[in-house]
């Protein structure tokens, strides 16, 4: 029985990954015994990964499988991941996890705008996820993390189904801690908006997701990697004041996570080399279906100036790891920015392999901003809003959902105490909102 096999490179997005195979049975008929299969397939773009092994691609795109690997997969490839189509975003789901490995943004002016509303949209299931594999609301409920995007609500105003599908849990959401989701989280999104919309960028390609990094573990019990390591990752309890290059690596798993197994005199003894410390992975899960808590969270940013028609953008990049704890105000974007090879280490796939193979690829955090204001981070593209800002924003657009004329005065006098406290002037936004909601109310 021969079988025709459709190939469909998910992978090509990043130069590998996810292949998705569907199988239809034809009528047996005689072969040679040196015939091969064909099978249409689509032709590689340049940069794409090297075909599969025992395989030929034809210059007019077939593909040939050999008799015997046609047997071997007549039945199905076990598949771990899917990939998700949205509107605004795309992600590839692994199933073991219940969430997305990876999701992909492309952010314009353009399509940062529009009047859809998050207000009466929830988090849902994803349908188009197989059963097992889905997350759900039951698994969140008391669980201690908060839903967090990877592609922002904010990112999908352009359309009420863009915004819904930003809700999607399993394709879209991971369990975030709260305080980071609101806070140092949220003021990351705030800033890959502001590329294309106060920044010059004419366009912002944003690669986010979940990571699960090793700690090590020795005789001695676990350990904090050496400082001298060349994976700065800092840590959120990071002081004031403090160098931000090698204070902090990966801080040792949670007791209530991993704790060594007490070893019986009976048992078999370690083979461990003494003070040779081994990796290991570990983490929690929520709910019965065990969704996976990732120990950090990555944003990749790849961003764009247009240099014409016919022209290829200039292009810029960065990329952060942060810890999925809360994270202190005071540290700065730059201190999470971490070398593409060292995200594409942990995280286990390839981030924009095709831009850094077709165009020079500069990092964004050495690109000076003139509108930026002076802080501790310097005047760079890397420099998050000023976290009063960002306070005095979200108490704005609380503002908005004041509804009686106490509720608004109370909301609008923290307002001006804050904006007293911390020597800044009431944004006008706040005024505008106080003033709109005063005739309504």
């Amino acid at each position: 029985m021969l079988q025709k096999v459709a190939l469909v490179g998910a992978g090509t997005l990043l130069g590998g990954g996810a292949v998705a195979l569907y199988f239809r049975s034809q009528q047996q008929q005689a072969r040679p015994a040196s015939a091969v299969l064909s099978v249409p397939h689509s032709s590689a773009p340049s940069g794409a990964a090297v075909p599969l092994p025992h395989t030929l691609v034809t210059p007019a795109g077939r593909t040939f499988l050999s008799p015997r690997h046609a047997e071997l997969l007549k039945y199905g490839l076990p598949n771990a991941t899917q990939l998700q189509l949205k509107q605004n975003y795309v992600s590839l789901i692994d199933f073991r996890l219940r969430e997305p490995l990876w999701v992909l943004e492309h952010l314009t002016k353009e399509n940062v705008r529009g009047d859809a509303d998050r207000a009466n949209v929830g988090f849902t299931q994803d349908n188009d996820v197989p059963k097992p594999y889905r997350a759900s609301n039951d698994d969140y409920a008391k669980s201690g993390y908060s839903r967090g995007h990877m592609a922002p609500a904010s990112n999908n105003k352009t359309s009420i189904d863009a915004m819904r599908e930003s809700f999607l849990l399993s394709s879209n959401i991971v369990p975030q801690d709260l305080d980071n989701n609101m806070f140092y989280w949220n003021r990351m999104e705030r800033w890959v908006r502001q590329l294309v919309t106060k920044k010059g960028f004419d366009a912002v390609h944003i690669m986010s997701g979940p990571l699960f990094l090793p700690s090590r573990l020795s005789a001695d019990g676990p350990v904090i990697d050496a400082a001298n390591s060349t994976d700065v990752v800092p840590h959120s309890s990071t002081p004031a004041g403090a160098s931000y290059q090698g204070t902090a690596i990966l801080a040792p798993p949670p007791a209530d996570v991993f704790t060594p197994p007490p070893s019986a005199p009976s048992s078999r003894q370690s083979t461990m080399i003494a003070g040779k410390p081994f990796g290991f992975v570990s983490y929690k899960t929520i709910g019965d279906s065990h969704v996976a808590v990732p120990t950090h969270l990555f944003k990749a940013v790849l961003a764009e100036k247009s240099n014409g028609d016919g022209k290829p953008p200039t292009t810029f990049f960065a990329a952060f790891i942060v810890p999925n704890t809360p994270v202190a105000d005071h540290l700065p974007l730059k201190a999470f920015q971490v070398p593409r090879e060292t995200l594409e280490r942990y995280a286990g796939f390839q981030v924009y392999d095709r831009a850094f193979q077709m165009l020079p690829v500069m990092d964004l955090c050495a690109v000076q901003d003139p509108a930026a204001k002076n802080s501790r981070e310097g005047a760079t593209m890397c420099q998050l809003e000023n976290a009063t800002e960002f306070k005095l924003f979200t108490m704005e657009r609380d503002l908005g959902k004041a509804r009686s004329r106490d509720q608004l005065e109370k909301m609008y006098g923290q307002i001006q105490a804050l904006a007293v406290k911390e020597g800044v002037a009431v944004p006008e936004a706040a005024k505008a909102t106080y003033e709109a909601k005063s005739r309504q109310l």
